[in-house]
């Protein structure tokens, strides 16, 4: 052990290390069969490390104490900062457990990985790396040269451009593949629904609404402006409406779209909620629900009178909505045959 130090503590034979470890890595990573190896590889440990609660259980807690931290900066939603953090770490959690969640981001880093280390100036820039980090590992001061090897790659605009490109490749396969994956569908709308079931049940929420909106309407809006019966009639609708569960898949995408919507919504009238598209989306059924309580909660209070107008389109719209749905359940649950569509359970609601 001695005598390895000896000859380790010798610069030359750093260098010469070093060196022989970066030609090493260039070649590894530049061979497209060792490449792609490499990517199945880090695919499978992607998909065991989502599989496992310990790391499902730290997720939510990045992301729970991330969300806290965030709204807590705002003296507008710093009292529901906790439980609102807590919710989305939640809904985290249980969108990773999720079967199929983990192998279909494995399959994404499968998929972009090999990609990437095939690009130009990718390979070179990774053998570079690895010399310094080989070098300063001889010299037991790798702390010291990993802030060094990290700025060199993002000066290197091989690298940067090739980041780039992966990047998008890796959203393109996540929209096109990942998304569509039904497993992964079912666990977006669950992880939604989960984030409303826990802030609409949390007390601090509520509270904290009526609280926003005053005496005497408060507690009759928290409990209105939720509207949760109004995901549940359609999907009573839709339930009733097929025979199988495939055949469910043509009818999910308005229920989904229902659910998802307002969350991509939220962001610009929260940063304007008394600009006009705000105001519309408050009196726009399905999402006037939701789009009203981020109002609310809001710095800029809505006049009173939006308030019971958007709280009197809630109630009638749902009330349509369960109509509805009884008619589709009504001639729908003794149809077999043919799948239905959406022109054919609209003809239903005629029919019935």
């Amino acid at each position: 052990r001695v005598l390895l130090s000896g000859f380790t503590d010798v610069p030359d034979i750093q260098s010469a290390v070093g060196m022989t470890v970066g030609v090493v890595v260039q070649q590894f990573v530049g061979d497209a069969a060792l490449a792609q190896g490499l990517g199945d590889a880090l695919g499978g440990m992607v998909t065991s490390l989502v599989g496992d609660s310990a790391v499902q259980q730290f997720a939510r807690d990045q992301v729970a104490a991330l969300v806290t931290n965030a709204l807590a900066k705002s003296p507008a939603f710093a009292p529901i900062a906790g439980q609102v953090g807590q919710a989305v770490g939640a809904a985290i959690q249980q969108f990773l457990a999720a079967p199929g969640v983990g192998a279909g981001l494995g399959e994404v880093v499968s998929a972009v990985l090999p990609d990437f280390f095939g690009q130009a100036g990718v390979a070179e820039a990774l053998g570079q790396a690895a010399d310094t980090l080989a070098v300063a590992w001889l010299a037991r001061d790798v702390s010291a040269a990993l802030p060094g090897v990290i700025d060199a790659l993002k000066s290197d605009p091989a690298f940067i451009q090739a980041l780039k490109v992966t990047v998008a490749d890796a959203l393109a396969q996540v929209d096109t593949s990942f998304l569509e994956n039904p497993d992964v569908e079912a666990a977006l709308g669950a992880m939604v629904s989960t984030v409303v079931t826990d802030l609409v049940g949390s007390t601090a929420v509520q509270t904290f609404i009526g609280d926003r909106i005053g005496p005497p309407f408060g507690s009759v809006v928290v409990s209105v402006l939720a509207s949760p019966g109004f995901s549940q009639q359609f999907g009573t609708a839709v339930g009733s409406a097929v025979n199988e569960m495939r055949e469910a898949q043509s009818l999910m995408t308005p229920v989904m779209a229902i659910i998802m919507i307002p969350y991509m919504l939220w962001m610009p009238v929260a940063m304007n909620p008394s600009g006009t598209f705000a105001v519309v989306c408050s009196f726009l059924p399905p999402v006037n629900s939701f789009m009203m309580m981020v109002r609310i909660a809001s710095t800029e209070r809505p006049d009173t009178w939006q308030i019971l107008v958007s709280l009197g389109i809630s109630v009638v719209s749902s009330i349509l909505v369960l109509k509805g749905a009884a008619k589709i359940f009504r001639v729908g649950l003794l149809m077999y045959g043919k799948p239905p569509n959406l022109k054919t359970l609209i003809k239903w609601i005629r029919m019935a």
